[in-house]
């Protein structure tokens, strides 16, 4: 080639431009403040207990297990990817922060019953269970997921359970469940938990589970002042 022959110009040397691609669509994400379709968006006025899809007579303590195993029980819900996508986002959010979803439970509706908080929610359908929404997000978790994450615990096993301590199904305290195996929560069926010492005024513990199962006694603030202060010395 002569060096008076110019060389014909071509693409530039290198990777390829981002610009050159075609643009791709972009899918959009919704946000969590997204509105619900109306028939998805009815009030929350209900929910009973976790039943395990592989144990349905249990009995609580043992009979609210919510196991890892289980249903999912939102197929009634999700309708869209959007929904979907919403749920996950609300569900990462609330078992990230503990604060945050003690904060849900807090806003739920109650009533004392001994040392319990019962919400005030009855089964979205027969055999259904509590199920919470927030900021739009309907019915995103169920009460006893949440009750979990508001204690920092977690179903990580595949037979993990949320087991009710205090035999209460609808109780939004932390500190009365516990996640333990199949095998551990059916153990404690008709534990009595204590008895009145023969002797004295006191109780004598007779739950021999880990950890102790709750069961309320007048004077007490709690299953811990009980065993701190209500205990005969015998024991």
């Amino acid at each position: 080639m002569s060096e008076g022959k110019k060389r014909a110009k071509g693409p530039p040397m290198g990777p390829p431009s981002l610009s050159s691609s075609p643009e791709q669509p972009r899918r959009k994400v919704p946000r969590i403040t997204q509105t619900i379709p109306p028939e998805l968006n009815t009030p929350h006025t209900s929910d009973i207990e976790y039943q395990s899809s592989f144990n349905p007579s249990s009995q609580q303590p043992s009979d609210d297990p919510i196991g890892s195993s289980s249903p999912a029980a939102y197929d009634d819900v999700i309708t869209t990817d959007e929904d979907l996508q919403a749920i996950s986002i609300a569900r990462l959010r609330f078992s990230t922060y503990p604060d945050k979803a003690r904060e849900l439970l807090e806003r739920q509706p109650f009533r004392v019953e001994g040392w319990c908080k019962l919400v005030n929610k009855a089964p979205t359908k027969e055999g259904g269970y509590i199920q919470l929404s927030d900021r739009g997000v309907n019915k995103f978790a169920i009460l006893q997921e949440v009750v979990c994450w508001a204690g920092g615990k977690y179903l990580v096993e595949k037979n993990d359970q949320a087991s009710h301590l205090c035999n209460h199904r609808s109780c939004k305290v932390p500190e009365h469940l516990a996640v333990e195996s199949a095998i551990k929560n059916n153990a404690r069926k008709n534990c009595r938990v204590w008895v009145n010492c023969p002797h004295c005024p006191k109780k004598i513990i007779v739950c021999i589970h880990d950890p102790v199962c709750i069961k309320f006694c007048e004077g007490f603030n709690s299953m811990e002042d009980l065993t701190f202060r209500g205990v005969c010395s015998w024991q």
